[in-house]
């Protein structure tokens, strides 16, 4: 009947829906969005080396993405638009000219966009490494440790930076020094070698009485250099104030006390390196000696002796009586130009005044001698 085929076309159309319009549609593809096409040939480039190109492209991207809200740190575009500024950190550092100012800059801007995310402190401390602030740099790679303790690229920069700062000697104070930073840049790590570490550069910062030993003071000395020069500072105020995993035992068996010691110190520590450096300039270029400067090279002595100053001629009476006039009246007569009829007074003997007033006059306006120039800085 008509009422059975019209439930069943009806069943056969809830089941294919497609059906009651002419037939099924096919699903349209998505379009890829303009940003992550000019993202993938970004990557492309730099694979081939083309790191100005790059720069480019992704410069492109994020102009395609447009503004993007740090209040919104999940959203797909802000992660891309972190991803983008991370890309191009890289292709500063990489380029033939390397840019490593602007690296800083982008690397700066991919944490406000993703700051959890460990590449962008990686890129950040690269840079820094380039504009050669090994401290900070070793501040920022330690906090990307703390992100993702096992990322092969932030353990080989690291040990790269700490290198450069605290050598490989492992007998040396200045290693020491290094590997007390190290520890106690790891929150969690057990309370022993925590209290050990910070135990460590006490020892070496902080040695009590006088040292007789020149190894042993310049050995402190570079310690007390590579403290300053890693931000150790840094390091002491970011453990003093973290929460750690075992904060309660630390304030308990002596560690927090022991960093609050080298902490306060600090301020002095680097006023102490700084005169140290100053010593070692003033010895390096030879300065004349000072009061407690030692073993820095004499100023040259003047040799043979001093030569008797030379007699006056008494004038005569003559030439005392005459009255004296002012210097403009005395030439007024030369006005003219005419020197030719001028009378000159007679010369006495051993007088230094009788001299010609062309000479007198020459003196008088003559420019006055220029100081002598001082030795130009090295």
């Amino acid at each position: 009947t008509a009422s059975t085929r019209r439930g069943q076309v009806n069943s056969l159309w809830m089941l294919r829906p497609g059906l009651a319009c002419g037939g099924p549609k096919r699903a349209m593809p998505k379009k890829v969005p303009e940003a992550e096409l000019l993202h993938s040939r970004g990557n492309t480039e730099v694979s081939q080396g083309l790191y100005r190109e790059a720069l480019g492209t992704y410069a492109a991207a994020l102009a395609e993405l447009g503004a993007v809200s740090v209040n919104r740190l999940d959203s797909p575009r802000t992660v891309r638009a972190g991803t983008l500024r991370s890309n191009r950190a890289l292709c500063c550092l990489r380029m033939e000219n390397p840019k490593p100012e602007l690296a800083l800059a982008e690397a700066e801007l991919c944490q406000e966009l993703r700051p959890d995310w460990c590449k962008g402190f990686y890129r950040k401390a690269t840079a820094l490494a380039a504009l050669d602030r090994l401290g900070e740099a070793r501040l920022v790679l330690c906090a990307a440790r703390r992100i993702s303790p096992s990322d092969p690229e932030v353990a080989v920069e690291l040990m790269t930076v700490h290198t450069k700062i605290f050598g490989l000697e492992t007998e040396s104070a200045t290693f020491r020094v290094g590997a007390a930073l190290d520890i106690l840049e790891i929150f969690d790590t057990e309370p022993e070698l925590t209290l050990a570490a910070a135990t460590d550069l006490n020892e070496i910062l902080l040695p009590g009485g006088d040292c007789d030993d020149e190894d042993a003071v310049e050995a402190r000395e570079d310690a007390l250099r590579a403290f300053v020069l890693g931000k150790g500072a840094d390091t002491l105020w970011r453990r003093q104030n973290a929460m750690g995993a075992n904060w309660k035992v630390e304030c308990g068996n002596g560690t927090m006390s022991q960093l609050g010691k080298v902490a306060k110190a600090a301020p002095q520590l680097e006023q102490e390196l700084l005169a140290i450096n100053r010593l070692a300039d003033t010895k390096e270029r030879g300065d004349a000696c000072k009061d407690g400067v030692p073993n820095c090279k004499e100023a040259p002595k003047a040799s043979g002796p001093l030569k008797p100053p030379q007699a006056v001629g008494r004038r005569s009476g003559a030439a005392r009586s005459r009255k004296a006039q002012p210097l403009g009246s005395a030439f007024s007569q030369f006005a003219d130009g005419d020197e030719a009829d001028a009378k000159e007074a007679p010369v006495v003997p051993g007088d230094p005044l009788a001299k010609p007033p062309n000479q007198l006059l020459a003196a008088e306006t003559a420019a006055p001698p220029k100081p002598a120039a001082k030795d130009a800085p090295p």
